[in-house]
C-alpha cells in the first residue's frame, strides 16, 4: 500500500511528499518550502503556512511590536503579522525605528 502523499508523477516515476502528523490532530498540512528574500537576503523556509510572524521570530526579532514590515512593498500592521502567509517570492523588509535629538 502506498504511504501517503505518495504517488506517482506524470513520467509513470514514484514520488513522495513530506509530510508531518501528529496524533489527534486533524489531517496534517503539507510542508513546502519555498525561497523569499529577507532585507535583500534570499532565504529558504519550510513550513506548512509560512507566516509573516515566524519569519520575524527566525530572524531574531525579539519584539516585533518594534519593527516596521513590508511585504512586497506594502506595510502590514503588527495586529496582522500572524495571519499574513508568504508564498513564493515574497519580499520582506524589516525597519526598524531609530532614536535621536537634534544639537
Amino acid at each position: 500500500m502506498p504511504l501517503p502523499g505518495a504517488g506517482m508523477d506524470n513520467l509513470g516515476e514514484s514520488r513522495s511528499k513530506i509530510v508531518y502528523r501528529r496524533r489527534g490532530v486533524a489531517p496534517a498540512m503539507e510542508v513546502k518550502r519555498m525561497e523569499i528574500t529577507v532585507n535583500g537576503v534570499a532565504q529558504s523556509i519550510a513550513a506548512a503556512e509560512p507566516d509573516l510572524l515566524s519569519v520575524l521570530k527566525s530572524n531574531k526579532i525579539e519584539d516585533p511590536q518594534m519593527v516596521a514590515v513590508q511585504l512586497n512593498g506594502q506595510f502590514i500592521e503588527s495586529s496582522q503579522y500572524e495571519t499574513t502567509i508568504l508564498s513564493e517570492g515574497d519580499v520582506v523588509e524589516f525597519l526598524y525605528f531609530m532614536g535621536g535629538g537634534g544639537r
